[in-house]
């Protein structure tokens, strides 16, 4: 048995690479903080948020069904774009205290071992909305960018297409297998 947390760093993280960073993994029902100090979890958060919660949201704010609110968060997420400011400024509360929790987490860090974190990496399906890296970078004031869990995946360029499309979500089935090959 093992933490899916620990699947996605073996998939997306290089061993020289293993420095501190926040894993951000943002799924439907949850979202969990995580945060990686030389390739070993030091502190872990599953938070009862995910991107369900961002779709509610919108909808009941924009008085719209649910799949188009969806359709709306995957479209224009926390774009800047003024055109888009008002489904970004429903969205960006519920993402504050996301962020929030993920500095007390990296506060601590600092506070105990003074270390400081250099990198968010953002996982899971809700780290495709647009505008997230950008938003998550500016508000926490380190690089935020999304993990690539098929980098140490040799496959064919004709099916470059689908992978881009399934990353955020396979990292913890590409780790698995990759333990399964001993890497």
């Amino acid at each position: 048995v093992e933490l899916e947390t620990y699947s996605i760093i073996r998939a997306g993280i290089l061993p020289q690479e293993k420095k501190e960073f926040l894993l951000f993994d943002f799924g439907a029902m949850r979202t969990t903080l995580a945060l990686v100090v030389g390739g070993e979890i030091y502190g872990l958060q599953s938070i009862t948020q995910g991107t369900v919660d961002l779709v509610v949201s919108l909808a009941r704010s924009l008085s719209v069904n649910s799949e188009r609110a969806e359709e709306l968060m995957r479209t224009h997420g926390v774009s800047g774009r003024s055109e888009e400011r008002e489904i970004g400024q429903v969205i960006s509360p519920l993402i504050d205290r996301l962020i929030e929790q993920a500095k007390r987490m990296m506060s601590d860090l600092a506070e105990e071992f003074g270390r400081t974190v250099e990198r968010t990496l953002l996982v899971g399906g809700g780290s495709r909305m647009p505008g997230l890296p950008e938003y998550l970078t500016e508000s926490m004031g380190i690089e935020a960018r999304a993990l690539d869990s098929f980098r140490r995946v040799v496959y064919p360029p004709t099916v470059e297409p689908i992978i881009r499309q399934i990353v955020p979500s396979m990292g913890p089935a590409v780790g698995l297998a990759l333990k399964g090959f001993g890497l």
